[in-house]
């Protein structure tokens, strides 16, 4: 994740977007732990009916090393 940030900043990247099921708790920590925000309730977004959170981040700052990876 902190290289694929990195590398949207260097690139001149605004902000990155994802989509996490909302049964995924490791991956919503980390997110959130790498300043991504959610910003959409998307209902039964995955074939199996799960729903997710559309998440945001700008990337205005490359991503410090985080504590835990996913």
């Amino acid at each position: 994740l902190k290289a694929l940030v990195n590398a949207a900043v260097r690139r001149g990247c605004e902000r990155m977007v994802l989509e996490v099921r909302i049964d995924n708790s490791a991956a919503l920590t980390l997110y959130r732990q790498a300043g991504f925000m959610p910003e959409a309730w998307l209902t039964e977004y995955y074939a199996d009916g799960c729903s997710a959170w559309r998440m945001s981040r700008a990337l205005t700052t490359s991503l410090p090393d985080l504590d835990h990876q996913a």
